[in-house]
């Protein structure tokens, strides 16, 4: 797992990024989860993630389903519109231990695609429930 840079913290943020939509959840080994729009800083972790799941964990990640992921690939993904794309990340400790994305289908649409990936340690803690209720949390607030 890899950390967010400490550039990252001194960032600005990117356009339209919904810091309302920032929580803190607890998962069920105690552990706090803090929950959070992916930003474009977020690319070297993202990379970090994708290293450290399982090749099964991989495969069921649609839009991360290669063996490798460069960080022009990363930087591509997580960077985001917080519309029609959105991405979450969840952080414990500092490091990205989860990942969820949602791409609505079709204009104008309710539904979207979404995909999740949490690194194996984390499984079974409610990583994906906390992401879950993130994307839920921005509708009728401006996402999809």
């Amino acid at each position: 797992m890899v950390a967010p840079g400490a550039a990252a913290k001194e960032e600005a943020m990117p356009a339209g990024y919904p810091s309302a939509w920032e929580f803190d959840g607890l998962l069920r080994n105690g552990e706090t989860a803090v929950v959070r729009p992916i930003r474009p800083s977020d690319a070297p972790a993202l990379v970090g993630l994708h290293g450290a799941v399982s090749p099964g964990t991989l495969h069921q990640h649609v839009l991360l389903a290669r063996s490798t992921l460069s960080l022009e690939e990363a930087a591509l993904f997580s960077e985001v519109d917080y519309d029609s794309r959105i991405a979450f990340v969840a952080l414990v400790s500092g490091e990205l231990v989860g990942l969820a994305s949602y791409d609505r289908v079709g204009t104008p649409s309710a539904a979207a695609e979404a995909s999740f990936m949490v690194t194996d340690p984390y499984h079974g803690h409610g990583v994906t429930t906390l992401l879950l209720r993130a994307w839920r949390s921005t509708r009728g607030r401006g996402g999809s």
